[in-house]
């Protein structure tokens, strides 16, 4: 089975917890793709097709509809899940505080932990999530972080509007240091 590992910055709340993990990910993937936005990294996932996915993410990024043929989801941030091509067989979320399968999170902002639509099923509390999202099967996973070593890929995503400045401004320091990449972090886009 094929896994990707996708990571969104905006999982953690501690800097030195981050770069203590993500420094274990670029040993194993040197070459991991830094995108600012989550979602620009479907066309790099779709390349592998793979059959697995894990969403290291205090979001969902997979929504759901009651009727997939009628309702069309729009490709974002918070949907990018379900544009992903291949066997589909499990979309594993790891999220950090319980809070963000609540619909709350302990930010000052009015953001939820899952992505779908008001009133729709939220496909981490299905049995079968195939009829609302697609896949085969739907898992979530409190702050246990992957190893890195499981995958065939991995990809980390900024989303500098959704994570905590401390983060970015460490990540941006120690990525550049142990790279000689530049990264550049604009809050506002």
């Amino acid at each position: 089975m094929k896994s990707y590992l996708s990571i969104d910055l905006d999982y953690w709340e501690n800097p030195l917890k981050m770069e203590r993990y993500l420094r274990k990910v670029l040993k194993i993937f040197p070459q991991a793709k830094i995108f600012r936005h989550h979602h620009l990294m479907l066309k790099d996932i779709n390349k592998i097709e793979p059959d697995r996915i894990v969403n290291v993410d205090y979001h969902t990024d997979l929504a759901s509809s009651r009727d997939p043929r009628r309702d069309r989801i729009e490709l974002n941030e918070g949907t990018w899940g379900n544009f992903v091509k291949g066997s589909r067989e499990e979309f594993l979320w790891v999220y950090p505080f319980t809070a963000c399968t609540r619909g709350k999170n302990n930010r000052d902002d009015d953001f939820t932990g899952w992505c779908h639509g008001e009133g729709n099923p939220n496909p981490f509390f299905t049995k079968n999530p195939f009829p609302i999202c697609q896949w085969r099967r739907t898992r979530r996973r409190k702050g246990r972080l992957p190893n890195p070593k499981n995958f065939v890929a991995a990809a980390i995503s900024l989303s500098p509007q959704y994570t905590h400045h401390k983060v970015l401004k460490r990540f941006k320091e120690f990525y550049e240091k142990t790279s000689g990449i530049k990264v550049g972090i604009h809050r506002n886009d």
